[in-house]
């Protein structure tokens, strides 16, 4: 094999484990958003319904001088 074609096959193999490293930490990444995402959004729900006086899953209102 040539100086070209040694300097190719490194190259090629540089890239596919840079490759297969961005997709690993991609998945990564994204499970662990949703994981959190998981624990955050029912807490922000919450207190934005506290906030509001509005109620998002019987679409009441609750506050006292509110309507609806």
């Amino acid at each position: 094999m040539t100086m070209t074609q040694w300097l190719a096959f490194i190259l090629g193999g540089v890239a596919i484990v840079l490759l297969c490293g961005y997709a690993m930490g991609r998945r990564v990444g994204y499970r662990q958003g949703m994981r959190k995402a998981k624990a955050k959004v029912p807490l922000e729900l919450r207190a934005c319904a506290h906030e509001l006086g509005h109620c998002p899953i019987c679409d009441t209102m609750w506050h006292e001088g509110v309507s609806g």
